[in-house]
Order: C-alpha cells, then sequence, then structure tokens
C-alpha cells in the first residue's frame, strides 16, 4: 500500500501497486470502514455487483478482484487504474454513481 487517496461516506480508497500476470501495475483498493453500519455494506455489496455484471468498459475504471475476509483488508474492492488519466485528472473521482453508469452505457 501506498497512501489514501479519497474517503467516503462508507470508506477509503487506498493507492497500491499490484501484480497480476507477472506485472506491476497501479490499483485503488476500496475498503469498507471498520464500523461500517449493514445499510453501508448493503451499498458496497451492490456497487460490487454494478461492477461484476458491467464486465471491461474503458470509460469506468475496472474490477480486478474483491475479497470479503475481515482480516484480509476488511471488505475491499481492487479496482484498475488508468495511469493517463490518473495523471490528467489527479487520482480521487468526482463522478457520481449515475454520471458512471451513464458512461457505461455509452
Amino acid at each position: 500500500f501506498e497512501d489514501m487517496i479519497g474517503e467516503g461516506n462508507f470508506g477509503q480508497v487506498i493507492r497500491a501497486m499490484i501484480k497480476k500476470d507477472g506485472l506491476r501495475m497501479n490499483a485503488a483498493i476500496k475498503m469498507l470502514k471498520e464500523f461500517a453500519s449493514e445499510n453501508d455494506h448493503r451499498d458496497f455489496a451492490g456497487e460490487l455487483e454494478v461492477l461484476c455484471k458491467l464486465g471491461h468498459h474503458p470509460n469506468i475504471i475496472n474490477l480486478l478482484g474483491a475479497c470479503e475476509n475481515k482480516d484480509f483488508l476488511r471488505k475491499s474492492r481492487v479496482l484498475e487504474t488508468d495511469p493517463a488519466f490518473a495523471r490528467e485528472h489527479g487520482t480521487a473521482s468526482t463522478l457520481t454513481s449515475q454520471q458512471l453508469l451513464q458512461f457505461a452505457s455509452d
């Protein structure tokens, strides 16, 4: 892990470097806060479900994997990041879920 790049109502996003198929890549790991409510857990699971259904899309951050083991990163979601986009726009997203879904449908 490198550093925290964002924090929201129910979680935080941490910058990381991961290995996939022998290649190192930048990633963002989204984790629920330790004392997240049941509503937060449901919202997080719903977000994960939407990303699973969308699959790969060039206009959104792509899901690489998920973990629900509390001893390993609490509930976390590992997301692929686009280094060129991150350099140009910064690493924190200000897009709403509705905007992300609109990108996916375009």
